[in-house]
């Protein structure tokens, strides 16, 4: 098992649609508490709220949370890449079919890739095809055999799964920092709406499910409102509901529960002055 199989384990399913608005707001919360911790705790190429942005959205698109993503993730040429290790999650969580064959020692590392009844694709990489920049330095100079690894791997990954890989594009910083400039506009916005799977307040609930309750329940609102004031209830109620009024009064098993609800919000509205009710 691989450092990349395990990782498998930690993606969520791929997301297939823009961020939400309270997803934005953490996300960007996340950013700007991150800032100072380039260096430290991840890749000192993070050293922006815009950067951190671009890593998660990124990282969202692809089914990993935020820790996952700053420590898998990195930014080329402008552009957010997973390394090796999330590739191969993605390949593994994306095609239950994949299968990685691997032949590998400190100088050389062949990789072949199997998905189902695609034809295999096999990458073979030594020492000398990694570049001169990053050769012999940092981790390659400690762990030259784990980095020709997924150094193999990566490639191979892109070569027999491009696919998968490139099912969602990277998020350039430059849109990052535009988001990032409108979360207090949309956190304002944030406030107003609510969300579609809210559940409704126990009353409303009751209503719904008991028209007869319904009715007594408007009946006192109606009392509470206008008392003994016979002529101002028939009024309110056959502004809603005209076809339960019958010359002065009210037939109320012919007013609906929906029609209860609408009128008891409007009489726990408190009235304007002036305002006929």
């Amino acid at each position: 098992m691989t450092e990349g199989t395990e990782l498998t384990r930690q993606l969520v399913p791929v997301s297939q649609t823009l961020p939400t608005i309270s997803e934005i707001r953490v996300m960007a919360q996340l950013a700007n508490n991150f800032k100072g911790l380039a260096g430290v705790l991840f890749p000192r190429e993070l050293d922006t709220p815009a950067k951190a942005l671009a890593v998660m959205e990124a990282g969202r698109e692809l089914g990993a949370p935020p820790m996952v993503s700053f420590q898998h993730m990195f930014l080329v040429n402008g552009k957010v890449q997973p390394d090796g290790q999330l590739m191969e999650a993605v390949v593994r969580a994306r095609d239950p079919s994949a299968d990685f064959e691997i032949e590998r020692s400190a100088e050389r590392c062949k990789i072949t890739l199997k998905r189902g009844t695609k034809h295999p694709v096999t990458l073979e990489c030594t020492i000398a095809d990694v570049p001169s920049q990053i050769k012999g330095k940092g981790p390659w100079a400690t762990y030259t055999a784990d980095m020709l690894f997924w150094f193999t791997m990566k490639r191979v990954c892109r070569m027999g799964a491009a696919d998968l890989i490139n099912a969602v594009s990277g998020i350039a910083v430059e849109e990052a920092g535009e988001l990032l400039e409108d979360v207090n506009v949309v956190e304002g916005e944030a406030r107003l709406v609510d969300e579609p799977d809210t559940p409704p307040p126990p009353k409303q609930a009751a209503i719904e499910q008991s028209p007869g309750k319904a009715r007594s329940e408007l009946k006192k609102a109606l009392t509470k409102r206008f008392g003994d004031d016979e002529q101002s209830t028939f009024e309110f109620v056959q502004a809603t509901c005209p076809d339960a009024c019958e010359g002065t009064t009210v037939d109320y098993s012919k007013v609906s529960a929906d029609a209860c609800e609408r009128m008891i919000a409007g009489l726990e509205t408190p009235a304007k002055q002036g305002e006929l009710v």
